[in-house]
């Protein structure tokens, strides 16, 4: 008698690797759809990033930022941030509601260089962050509250890839 697993959204099962394993998820290419920002659009509260965008940046779907530290340094609070394809390295760190959508984890990656760099959202002023349709590789995701010593604290929600 085998063991169902249930891949999110944007994954397909992929096969055990070794006798008596389980399966594993995988994200799939095909839930990437066509649009380099995962369909989201332009809009007031948003900012586009595309890492292999050469020009000069304003954020915007014509001239994204190359860096997700650039789109959160620039977003109103309570905005999106939309991400093209890509491996995305560094730390990222942000104290306002942000809505960071890749445009799919199949092609969206973040990824960190060593243990000191992290995802930390700090739920107190954040609350309502979301991280959704992307990969993160080799990072940390924390939530982080001045008022619990709890991880994770109260109002931290879920990672969704």
């Amino acid at each position: 008698m085998g063991t169902s697993l249930i891949c999110p959204s944007g994954f397909v099962q992929t096969p055990p690797t070794e006798a008596g394993a389980l399966p594993g998820c995988a994200p799939d290419p095909a839930a990437c759809g066509s649009d380099a920002f995962g369909g989201v659009a332009e809009g007031q509260h948003v900012a586009f990033v595309d890492g292999a965008f050469g020009g000069s940046s304003t954020g915007s779907r014509a001239a994204p930022f190359v860096t997700i530290g650039q789109a959160i340094a620039n977003l109103p609070q309570g905005g999106t941030i939309a991400v093209a394809a890509g491996t995305y390295t560094g730390k990222l760190e942000w104290a306002a509601p942000i809505d960071l959508r890749g445009r799919c984890p199949a092609l969206v990656v973040l990824t960190t260089a060593g243990s000191a760099n992290i995802i930390r959202v700090e739920t107190a002023k954040a609350a309502g962050s979301r991280v959704a349709d992307l990969t993160l590789a080799g990072a940390v995701f924390v939530c982080a509250s001045a008022a619990s010593r709890t991880l994770p604290p109260p109002g931290c929600s879920s990672l969704t890839n």
